[in-house]
């Protein structure tokens, strides 16, 4: 498949002038720039998500585990809970904003590049390969090669997946964190000892704890297949 694609590659390029290079240069910097700014606008946008979920919250846990009796080092200990599960909370809310980013940056360029793409081939194909103006040739390979360059790294970086995944664990321990402390302030669970609470949370904790961040190198051909596709069209 690669040397196919490469002769193919080599047989396009050879016929391309000085302005056709320069076209494709513009057209791949062109969407690169597309894509980190579409990244970066949703990057200021989102922001404040993580602190708008979470207000500021004035009690004391370990204070008022303490105050109620309980044992010094068990309302220590649920402290030490609480502070996990935020934290642990925050880097899978910052994983899943990450990828949700990304992959709408990624798809967004795509689909741009593939659209415009598509409308420069009806242009060169109503004209003839040959006839076609060396421009529009630069920039229909240039598109087409950041299509299938940005298309394919969603795939390849399971961008929905891993998303999903980290979405999920912050779900889970922001309501980790809710649980401790409505059982310390609100006491909504008397007939629970501490001691054993703490043990409970210490065993979702385990359960919980992983890290997500997985690639599939099974789509690393992907991007190749769709040049491939892409230059056999315009011949």
């Amino acid at each position: 498949m690669w040397e196919r694609l490469e002769a193919r590659c080599k047989e396009v390029l050879a016929a391309l002038n000085q302005w056709a290079v320069i076209a494709f240069l513009a057209a791949a910097v062109g969407t690169h720039i597309f894509f980190w700014a579409t990244c970066l606008y949703l990057d200021v946008q989102t922001s404040t998500w993580h602190a708008d979920r979470h207000p500021s919250l004035t009690e004391d846990v370990q204070a008022a585990c303490v105050s109620q009796g309980h044992p010094e080092l068990t309302c220590v200990r649920l402290r030490e809970q609480v502070s996990i599960a935020d934290q642990r909370g925050e880097h899978h809310f910052r994983g899943m904003k990450s990828y949700q980013t990304w992959n709408f940056g990624l798809l967004a360029t795509a689909y741009w590049a593939g659209t415009l793409a598509a409308a420069l081939l009806i242009i060169i194909a109503k004209q003839g390969w040959d006839q076609a103006d060396e421009k529009l040739k630069g920039l229909f390979l240039g598109l087409s090669v950041s299509m299938a360059f940005f298309g394919g790294f969603p795939a390849l970086i399971k961008a929905g997946e891993n998303s999903a995944d980290n979405k999920k664990a912050y779900l889970q321990y922001d309501n980790l964190a809710i649980e401790i402390r409505s059982y310390l302030l609100a006491n909504d669970r008397p007939e629970v000892d501490p001691a054993a609470f703490v043990h409970e949370v210490d065993g979702k904790l385990q359960e919980l704890n992983a890290i997500y961040f997985d690639v599939d190198a099974s789509k690393v051909d992907l991007g190749r297949t769709k040049l491939l596709e892409a230059t056999q069209e315009a011949q």
